[in-house]
């Protein structure tokens, strides 16, 4: 009887600490690397937008004063190309 129950007590110690050694483990996330990116300079204002911008308005301004004159020189600078 009691060599019975001291090999009962004996396999539960080992069937613990098996189960404890090979515990099926949570998968630990991984650490998120930051990338080092370089940062840039600020970009310059391109000049030719700004003059883009004042061509279009001039253009627009004159469209809606005088649509015809705009007709005349438009069909004039086609025929030339």
């Amino acid at each position: 009887m009691t060599f019975s129950i001291f090999m009962g007590i004996l396999v539960l110690l080992l069937i613990s600490i098996f189960w404890v050694a090979f515990q099926p483990r949570k998968p630990r996330p991984q650490k998120k690397i930051k990338q080092k990116t370089k940062k840039l300079p600020p970009a310059k204002p391109d000049p030719n937008v700004r003059r883009k911008r004042f061509k279009e308005q001039v253009a627009t301004e004159l469209l809606k004063r005088n649509p015809d004159i705009v007709a005349a020189v438009i069909k004039q600078w086609l025929r030339e190309k």
